[in-house]
């Protein structure tokens, strides 16, 4: 009996003397509020978080032997984000004030636990095969994050009435018919989602951002009614005839790339325009823009011709795409993708600080893979 005790003296010493090591190491490199702790493959416990001070945003990233939450009661924290580690619950997580939380790459499916989040605003999931139906008590959401979730049937998503950005990327047999109710969106990306048919946005006329991304789609007349639109990424679908756009005057953003685009008269009417990509279409005359007062600033190449910056760009996304398409045979693949995105971020700003490109294409492509910490900007 008093052997049994020892050790677990031992072990609570041992476990006292571990929490105290990682509070004095992570104290220090909390900045407004912000930690981050990542390729950390030593670290296995949490549990020394709640004695950190002044702590309101906590990033756990690529740290893939900590398998559990843990115990946090903290009242500061309002965000929390688990990328790449094995957590299969929140059970000790009792947060009275969090606003975010942000799954990336764990083994979690079911997501009930987190109800109990009432408080809870944003929601983010990537790269795990989610069970729709354990979030669907959560109408009270403003932002919701499904990326590459392996969703069909999203049929419960039209009783979260208070959505304002809904993001569905990389899902490729979702209905979207099943968001036409979501009227109060202001915000929606369905990029790489096999998009043949759009009639269902017509009724979303609160609608400032839209990307459609990497779609099949070829007729634009639902999108007539968007008039409040500031963003719209329609590259690389089969969209020929654009006239429905001259109608979407507010329109700031426009990406059009990648199609199969000859005539742009519609755009003349479009002089909000401060971004413009037209290029890889069969273009022939590119005079219905040139007065617009940011013409230098779009991306032109009516040719088709690809440039040097073009080259790097395809390659880049391309090396994105078979990385995905691997992540599920690749027992560490995913990893890869988020090392390859900071050092092919790094790439990118480079050219875009010397003026180079334009980098719509990139950035919706990757920008809503990660959470928005790890993200660039559509438009400046």
């Amino acid at each position: 009996m008093g052997n049994c005790f020892s050790q677990f003296k031992e072990k609570s010493s041992g476990s006292s003397k571990y929490n105290q090591k990682m509070i004095t190491l992570y104290q220090d490199q909390i900045i407004d509020g912000y930690l981050e702790i990542q390729n950390n493959l030593e670290l296995k416990s949490l549990d020394f978080i709640d004695n950190l001070k002044d702590l309101k945003d906590l990033e756990i990233h690529q740290c893939p032997n900590v398998i559990r939450c843990p115990k946090i009661q903290s009242k500061s924290i309002t965000r929390v984000s688990f990328s790449f580690c094995k957590i299969n619950n929140f059970r000790n997580i009792e947060l009275e004030n969090l606003e975010q939380i942000s799954f990336c790459g764990n083994k979690k499916s079911n997501f009930r636990e987190l109800i109990k989040f009432k408080t809870l605003k944003d929601l983010q999931i990537g790269f795990i095969n989610v069970n729709i139906n354990s979030i669907s008590s959560m109408t009270y959401l403003k932002q919701l994050k499904l990326i590459q979730c392996q969703i069909s049937n999203i049929s419960v998503l039209s009783q979260f009435l208070m959505l304002e950005q809904l993001d569905l990327t990389f899902n490729p047999k979702i209905i979207v018919s099943q968001l036409s109710n979501l009227v109060q969106l202001t915000k929606l990306s369905l990029a790489y989602c096999q998009i043949q048919e759009i009639s269902a946005f017509s009724t979303l006329i609160n609608l400032k951002d839209l990307s459609l991304y990497k779609n099949n789609i070829t007729n634009l007349t639902p999108l007539s009614k968007l008039i409040g639109l500031q963003k719209l990424y329609l590259g690389g679908n089969q969209v020929s005839d654009i006239l429905v756009l001259r109608s979407l005057r507010n329109l700031q953003c426009l990406d059009i790339s990648n199609n199969k685009i000859t005539y742009i008269s519609p755009l003349k009417e479009l002089i909000n325009l401060i971004n413009l990509n037209i290029s890889h279409n069969t273009i022939t005359n590119i005079e219905p823009v040139k007065s617009h007062p940011h013409f230098n600033n779009y991306k032109i190449n009516n040719q088709g011709i690809p440039t040097r910056q073009d080259i790097l760009l395809s390659n880049i996304i391309k090396s994105f795409e078979m990385q995905i398409s691997q992540s599920k045979h690749m027992k560490y693949g995913i990893l890869s993708i988020r090392k390859g995105f900071d050092q092919q971020k790094r790439q990118i700003n480079v050219l875009i600080s010397a003026q180079c490109i334009q980098h719509e294409q990139f950035t919706t492509i990757v920008a809503s893979l990660f959470e928005s910490s790890n993200s660039v900007e559509n438009c400046q």
